[in-house]
């Protein structure tokens, strides 16, 4: 170890032995599924003292350096422990700075052998300008899944030790497990998708750092009122995911009740401001009606859809039925009122625009469909969409924002525009003749059309959405998936659909300043989409931090309450992006 990184040496020292004496030897370490660790981040040497091998599996080799020890993590684990090594901090001001992070390893190389998810913490020492030199502190066992075997501490514990929700690689190893065991025991285990019901209100007047805050209170609400053996996570920016054990219909209905009603007393501080919200939640109970991780979340989600129905006040549970919770009069109502207002023309866009990453102007902007009712008032889209859906009445819906879509390129010659399909619009030839009727009239109009498909609708329609994009963008239009990172879509998909652009999910993007996980998600992503030679768009970028992060690393586009909130006209949204102090010039790539 350098001169300079002596003095750094002594308070590790200081440190280890503070720890030492606060948990006790090595046995205190054993009993607590913990191991000590010193890193030398100048040479890569790591020392450990405890039981590595009892707590890992057998079969984990002897570790002597960070590099050895990081070949036991996951790709993304991995990368935000390297961060230790490499991060520099500019305003240096203390001797050390304290790390918290949350890693996922598979020892025997391979998910079906077993997992642990363990907790790293400790102290990083640097040097006057911020550079690293050493890393000490304690890895603690968190959850442990062993094939053949039994599991290390339980959930409970581990969530009881995590400061804040459980993320959703974690939630959602932790679901496969408790789906495994459903099986085995044969009793039912109620999967939750819940969301704000008010969520677009609060985005609207308060911005989205202030929902934020009172997603994560929320969270934590709705925790402090769970049974010990249950957990939460936030599965992506806007929605929340709970597992509640040994619950049926009957159990799940009564606890809902339960954490609907003390949400809905409680006022969430936000800068002085006190935001009242009530909880809008769907459930699926499996194995019964999902038997897989994936299956599970997609059909809570599905009926959060259904929760969103005035009829059905904020709950609803998926059900075999077609119908589900919906009953014939009360979709007959739903569908006369969103045809009235296709015949009516009550259907309107508003535009967001996406700024170019580098900050020489917009890049294009999206279209969002609104319905404006017959008091006047404008719907966004989360309060229909998800009725028109259920209904099939999205291709529709989406031909009509098409032919808005076209006639606003029209008007515009200077812009480009993206749009959003949805999965039952990619089989209607009524929306495609449309498409190439407006190619047959000028070829080169859809060169500036973006069409976006979310990742689930890709993942949900492989063989059918790629030759969907393979049509839209044989007559020019480019192609982006929307989303991406909220599913379970890998890059071998994109490498197959011939996208131009992926559209980060904002769940990773909202509170990227502050979360490591998130960080080394969406690093990785941008160098694999630039390897791949796509565009990328950050959504939901909300300040000037967050936004300097994704420009530092390569993002080509950003989108969000940063650059400005959906408006009305091409015009105001020009004047929004001048206002936040952008270049308000187009940029076509």
């Amino acid at each position: 170890m350098s001169e300079l990184a002596a003095p750094y040496s002594q308070i590790g020292e200081d440190l280890s032995s503070t720890m030492k004496l606060r948990l006790g030897e090595c046995p205190v370490l054993d009993s607590i599924c913990a191991v000590e660790y010193r890193w030398d981040l100048e040479t890569d040497d790591m020392q450990i003292a405890g039981d590595f091998n009892g707590i890992f599996q057998e079969t984990a080799p002897n570790i002597h350096t960070g590099s050895q020890f990081s070949e036991l993590l996951t790709v993304d684990s991995a990368a935000l422990f390297h961060r230790i090594r490499t991060e520099v901090v500019e305003s240096y001001a203390n001797a050390s700075t304290p790390i918290t992070h949350v890693y996922c390893a598979y020892p025997d190389g391979h998910r079906q052998a077993g997992r642990v998810w363990f907790e790293n913490i400790g102290r990083i020492f640097r040097t006057e300008n911020g550079r690293p030199l050493m890393a000490t502190g304690i890895v603690r066992v968190l959850y442990a899944k062993r094939v053949g075997g039994s599991s290390g501490l339980a959930i409970n514990d581990m969530q009881e030790h995590l400061m804040g929700p459980l993320g959703r690689r974690m939630f959602m190893d932790l679901l496969s497990d408790s789906l495994e065991d459903a099986k085995q025991t044969n009793k039912p285990v109620a999967v939750l998708m819940a969301t704000l019901a008010n969520l677009d209100d609060i985005n609207s007047q308060y911005g989205f750092d202030a929902a934020d805050e009172v997603i994560e209170a929320v969270i934590l609400n709705l925790r402090n009122m769970m049974r010990k053996r249950d957990y939460i996570g936030r599965i992506s920016g806007a929605r929340i995911a709970l597992v509640l054990h040994s619950c049926d219909e009957k159990a799940v209905q009564v606890a809902f009740e339960r954490f609907s009603s003390n949400i809905a007393k409680t006022k969430f501080v936000s800068e002085g401001n006190n935001i009242e919200t009530q909880l809008c939640c769907g459930c699926i109970i499996a194995p019964q009606l999902a038997a897989t991780v994936q299956n599970a979340l997609e059909r809570a989600k599905h009926a959060l859809e259904d929760a969103k129905l005035p009829v059905n006040k904020g709950f609803a549970i998926y059900t075999a039925s077609l119908e589900r919770t919906v009953s014939v009069q009360k979709s007959k109502e739903a569908s006369e009122t969103l045809i009235s207002a296709l015949n009516e023309r009550r259907i309107e866009l508003a535009y967001q625009p996406v700024l170019n990453g580098n900050g020489a102007g917009v890049w294009f902007y999206e279209a969002l469909v609104r319905l404006r009712d017959k008091e006047g008032r404008l719907v966004t889209a989360g309060a229909f969409v998800p009725a028109a859906e259920k209904l099939g009445l999205m291709p529709l819906i989406d031909h009509r924002v098409l032919e808005m879509a076209l006639l606003t390129l029209d008007q515009h010659p200077d812009i480009m525009l993206s749009i959003n399909i949805t999965p039952s619009t990619t089989s209607s030839l009524e929306w495609m003749a449309t498409l190439k009727s407006a190619h047959q009239n000028n070829p080169k109009l859809l060169n500036r059309l973006i069409v976006e498909l979310t990742e689930s609708a890709v993942v949900d329609n492989l063989e059918w959405c790629k030759a969907f994009l393979t049509e839209v963008k044989a007559l020019g239009c480019l192609a982006a998936i929307d989303d991406f990172g909220a599913g379970y879509t890998s890059f071998r998909y994109l490498r197959a659909f011939d996208v131009d652009i992926v559209k980060i999910d904002g769940g990773y993007i909202m509170n990227l300043s502050n979360s490591a996980d998130d960080q080394a998600f969406v690093k990785t992503l941008v160098t694999l989409s630039k390897s791949l030679d796509l565009k990328t768009v950050a959504e939901w970028v909300v300040n000037a931090q967050d936004a300097a992060l994704l420009r530092d690393w390569g993002v080509d586009g950003l989108q969000g309450e940063f650059v400005s909130m959906p408006v009305s006209s091409i015009q105001d949204a020009l004047h929004a992006v001048l206002g936040q102090g952008h270049t308000p010039k187009v940029v076509n790539w």
